[in-house]
């Protein structure tokens, strides 16, 4: 179970989000999409996938091509929250399975915490899998005012169930804070995930600064009876696929580039900082491999 992942992280400035001491604080989104491949967006060279809104932050950012992380989902997202290797976390091993008792150690101080003590509003949306067996190990006991999305490694995109790896056990899996949101059911995951952070980022109140970390499904394979799962609009695109799965994956993939990386970022631009995109770096971590960063500094 490889999870490789690339991130983008957009940081937006508002001059009315302002630091105690006069240094203004950014509003911090940042933006995962899980198992894509290497050479599946367009500034790697794909001409297959077509990923416009990708390509655009990491042509008008800076794109770093020795950064390196492991390739497996929870101990990269570890080290992503934590700032240390997973090897000094006991992370280091495999991921999470689904009756697994262990997460990432409660004396680990994360990422949202220290921004929640520097006065931001933190949310987390999509994926988690760094420990749900006891509540203190989830998302709003780990520094995030809100969570919504799944606790697992992965599920269907659209009934949001998680099938054990090694047994017959299958459950829902889709919650809102700590409750499970049963309304979830037979939506596309990534166009849930979109429309929670676009909902979160036009309420968000800019007398505070944000820290939104938005983990998306896709393009992940869902369970092993069902694996690859798109939105037919989307597959439809692709026909020029010849591969019927590689057109699902595309779709898959397509879904994260066109709604969730366009939507988020302009409406980020549009309610925070009420300015137009003006990127200045752009970070994405990709395929366990491959780093590259990405910033977007908006002043009214």
């Amino acid at each position: 179970m490889r999870c490789l992942f690339l991130v983008v992280g957009l940081l937006l400035t508002c001059q009315h989000s302002l630091a105690k001491d006069g240094n203004t604080k950014p509003n911090v989104i940042v933006i995962v999409a899980d198992d894509m491949g290497f050479n599946d967006v367009g500034f790697h060279g794909s001409n297959e996938i077509p990923t416009p809104n990708i390509d655009a932050l990491a042509y008008n950012g800076v794109i770093l091509n020795s950064h390196y992380t492991q390739a497996l989902c929870t101990p990269s997202r570890s080290a992503f929250l934590t700032g240390k290797y997973p090897i000094h976390l006991g992370m280091q091993h495999l991921v999470i399975l689904e009756p697994e008792p262990w997460g990432l150690p409660l004396n680990e101080t994360l990422l949202p915490q220290h921004l929640k003590n520097n006065g931001y509003k933190t949310h987390a949306i999509g994926k988690w899998h760094l420990g749900f067996f006891r509540k203190e190990y989830t998302p709003t006991f780990r520094g995030f005012d809100t969570h919504y999305g799944y606790w697992q490694g992965l599920q269907d995109y659209y009934k949001h169930d998680t099938h054990a790896t090694f047994t017959n056990e299958v459950g829902y899996d889709m919650r809102r804070n700590m409750e499970v949101d049963w309304s979830a059911k037979g939506n596309y995951s990534t166009t849930l995930f979109t429309q929670e952070a676009v909902k979160l980022i036009k309420e968000h109140d800019t007398s505070s600064p944000m820290f939104m970390y938005l983990a998306h499904l896709a393009p992940h394979s869902g369970n092993d009876d069902d694996p690859l799962q798109a939105p037919d609009e989307e597959i439809a695109k692709f026909a020029y696929i010849k591969d019927p799965e590689r057109r699902i994956y595309a779709g898959a993939h397509n879904r994260d580039d066109d709604q969730s990386i366009m939507h988020t970022a302009h409406s980020s631009a549009k309610a925070i900082a009420n300015c137009d995109l003006r990127p200045l770096m752009t970070t994405l971590v990709h395929r366990g491999t491959t780093s590259h960063v990405s910033t977007l500094d908006c002043r009214n």
